[in-house]
């Protein structure tokens, strides 16, 4: 049954309980069913190849630079361990401990913990009391990455809007533009993804 317009916690109950049926519709259409019956190239989507040509002391100075994910992706990360039955399908799987964490360096280990303990900024990976010699006046100027970023997430609010917009006009006919508009923007404020 659908709820009165001007009962507004019972119409954002039912717009999450139409958004949680088209998310699982999604789901399901790319999967195309359970998690436990993906096939091997539905799971290089879920869990993509490692890259392997990080080696120790490369990841060691990226991470020194900034960027962590080679250090963690290649050596710290956990390996997934699919069980595989006669047929080649998978049935379960799992994730180990990565091999990679039992040969790493003592110095690998200190620069996890100077990053783990905050010493060590996990924006830019300098020590916290380390100055930078190349700093401007001013605020820093914004990248082009982040700017992308910032309109990529710009985006997907406004699509996350105009999809309440369209489950409103669905269940409550009647209503006029402005109010469908007006009730899918406080949605969003308050649930926002």
């Amino acid at each position: 049954m659908r709820p009165r317009w001007e009962n507004k916690k019972a119409v954002f109950e039912l717009i999450k309980e139409r958004l949680s049926e088209q998310e699982s519709e999604y789901v399901a259409s790319i999967f195309g069913g359970p998690p436990h019956r993906l096939t091997e190239a539905q799971l290089r989507v879920v869990d993509p190849p490692r890259d392997q040509r990080w080696d120790e002391q490369s990841a060691v100075e990226a991470a020194k630079g900034g960027n962590l994910r080679p250090l963690v992706s290649n050596f710290l990360e956990p390996e997934f361990d699919p069980d595989v039955d006669d047929d080649g399908k998978i049935t379960s799987f799992t994730y180990k401990v990565n091999d990679q964490i039992a040969h790493l360096k003592p110095e690998t280990w200190f620069l996890i913990c100077e990053f783990l303990l905050g010493e060590r900024s996990l924006k830019n990976g300098r020590r916290r009391d380390e100055r930078n010699p190349h700093a401007m006046r001013g605020p820093p100027k914004t990248s082009a990455a982040k700017k992308r970023e910032r309109r990529a997430a710009r985006i997907k609010a406004a699509n996350f809007r105009k999809a309440v917009q369209e489950i409103l006009r669905r269940e409550f006919p009647k209503e006029g533009a402005r109010e469908i508009r007006h009730r899918a923007r406080e949605f969003a404020e308050v649930h926002s993804r």
